[in-house]
């Protein structure tokens, strides 16, 4: 007997070689079937989650606004219910609306905006100069200017990822509203000269954000995640520029050291790590507002 240019003497191995050549046809079967119907990332997406959540026992899930649509069980051990597990999505915006005072009446530069994010998504917001992207931003951040009304909601997931946790962004108490600027969401603003304190050093400014959310830090630990979030953010001689002031530095450094800082405050950087992985930090969500108009593109 000869399967696939292989003799065999016991037909016991060649059944057993014969099913796994069966197994094999239909699994490439189904996943050209699951990327023939899915755009790849959020294929992609819901394969890592199947495999680090439930080491394959779980049925793939892909996202669309609060409901999860069930594309296709790994096994038969997803049929079963409890293994079906729900996840909001990181953000969600309901007809968010931002009025600002004008002495000619209301004007509304954010209308009705409604969308959702997952996570490790990225979404791009297009328009002329005041169409609303930075009001939007800055509504999403608690950073409105005085008088102005704002009316939606805005759903942040819990840290979990569960929808049970999750929390009303604009309705925050300021306490609660203070601790996850910058650790949960964060963001990096236009216009880095103005963003940035003229009269502290760069470095100043980010161990700053560092401490606001991680107050048990050493002095060491603090310098050590200023610096690494320089690295991470390409700036050249992270030493030097987190002695300097903002006016010591050019544009592009300038918007290297916001996006630095919102990075640095963000949750993760446990000590117990690597020091490879300890400076590591970023928020759940960050918020980029033009980050790149000052940037050489090499």
């Amino acid at each position: 007997d000869r399967y696939l240019g292989v003799s065999y003497e016991d037909p016991d191995d060649q059944r057993r070689v014969e099913q796994d050549h069966q197994n094999r046809q239909q699994a490439e079967k189904q996943a050209r079937l699951l990327f023939g119907r899915l755009a790849v990332p959020p294929a992609l997406r819901a394969i890592r989650f199947a495999h680090g959540t439930r080491r394959g026992h779980v049925t793939l899930r892909t996202f669309r606004g609060r409901h999860g649509v069930t594309i296709f069980p790994l096994c038969a051990a997803a049929q079963n219910p409890s293994y079906d597990v729900a996840m909001a999505a990181l953000i969600e915006l309901r007809g968010l609306t931002v009025e600002l005072p004008t002495p000619s009446g209301w004007i509304r530069p954010v209308d009705d905006v409604s969308f959702a994010l997952e996570t490790g998504e990225s979404l791009g917001l297009v328009g002329e100069s005041g169409s609303g992207k930075s009001m939007l931003a800055l509504a999403l951040m608690g950073l409105l200017p005085p008088g102005a009304r704002i009316h939606g909601e805005a759903w942040l997931a819990g840290a979990n990822g569960s929808g049970s946790s999750r929390v009303n962004l604009l309705t925050l108490p300021e306490r609660e509203r203070v601790a996850t600027r910058g650790r949960d969401v964060a963001m990096i603003f236009q216009e880095p000269m103005t963003s940035l304190n003229p009269v502290m050093r760069a470095g100043a400014q980010i161990a700053e954000a560092i401490r606001a959310h991680h107050a048990g830090l050493s002095r060491e630990e603090v310098n050590y995640r200023v610096l690494a979030a320089l690295e991470r953010a390409a700036v050249p001689e992270p030493e030097l520029r987190a002695r300097q002031y903002p006016h010591q530095l050019s544009g592009g450094l300038r918007q290297r050291v916001m996006i630095a800082m919102a990075l640095a405050g963000g949750a993760g950087g446990d000590a117990r790590k690597s020091s490879r992985d300890r400076g590591r930090t970023a928020p759940r969500l960050l918020i980029a507002d033009e980050p790149t108009t000052a940037l050489d593109v090499t």
